[in-house]
């Protein structure tokens, strides 16, 4: 592919490439939010929206991508505009929530308590409370054997899938070596069951059990975040 940005109309093999390359990321992300629509209506009707809201956002961005590939005239310059619009809500919006509810859901999983501060997290962030750190826009680094599998959904890499020459489509994963990784323990729900943590030093030799997300402490958070909702409406 050309390096010359300005103006350059594509060849109709590099067209065919990068529409390629969006409808593969279209369908990650289509991935990503069936499952936050599945937790959305299994667990919590409040907690996932944020998450929700920004994978489409993602997509939206990536589909007037695939929209504008469809012309055969397009241009290099528009595609790049379109592409630095994507990974802005990817990077700004969506790591970041990912990232901050790695900290907040941590160490000990999704109890009630965890629960309310990765809400009020997110919402501190859609208001602008916290400053942006670099770490904060890079995607999180999922472990299959360990982690969450709502984790996952912002494990999807940099969408600099026109301006990259060598872009494939990627999760950041965590690959352990086969000598150290743990069992694989079952997964047939997605969600990796009970497993137990070490806690920092503290004269205890006790160790901090994770709460998974189906067994999470919703039920708690709906009751008071729809209370919460209820008395601003009034």
């Amino acid at each position: 592919m050309s390096t010359n940005l300005e103006f350059e109309q594509l060849s109709e093999d590099e067209r065919l490439l990068f529409m390629g390359r969006v409808d593969a990321a279209i369908e990650a992300f289509d991935e990503n939010i069936d499952s936050l629509k599945m937790w959305k209506r299994d667990f919590s009707e409040h907690f996932f929206n944020e998450p929700i809201y920004w994978s489409l956002e993602v997509k939206l961005g990536l589909s007037e991508l695939r929209s504008f590939l469809e012309n055969k005239n397009c241009d290099l310059t528009t595609l790049i505009d379109l592409e630095i619009a994507v990974c802005e809500i990817q990077q700004y919006k969506l790591n970041r929530i990912g990232r901050f509810a790695q900290e907040t859901l941590s160490p000990d999983g999704f109890t009630a308590e965890n629960i309310f501060v990765t809400y009020f997290a997110w919402e501190g962030l859609k208001n602008g409370r916290y400053p942006t750190r670099e770490s904060d826009m890079v995607e999180v680094a999922f472990n299959p054997r360990k982690d969450s599998k709502f984790f996952r959904v912002f494990s999807i890499k940099k969408l600099d899938l026109i301006s990259n020459s060598n872009w494939e489509l990627e999760r950041s994963i965590i690959v352990e070596p086969a000598e150290e990784a743990e069992p694989v323990l079952d997964r047939r729900d997605h969600l990796v069951r009970h497993r137990s943590i070490s806690v920092p030093s503290t004269g205890s030799d006790g160790d901090l059990e994770y709460t998974i997300l189906e067994e999470g402490g919703f039920e708690e958070f709906e009751e008071v975040i729809t209370e919460a909702l209820d008395d601003q409406s009034d």
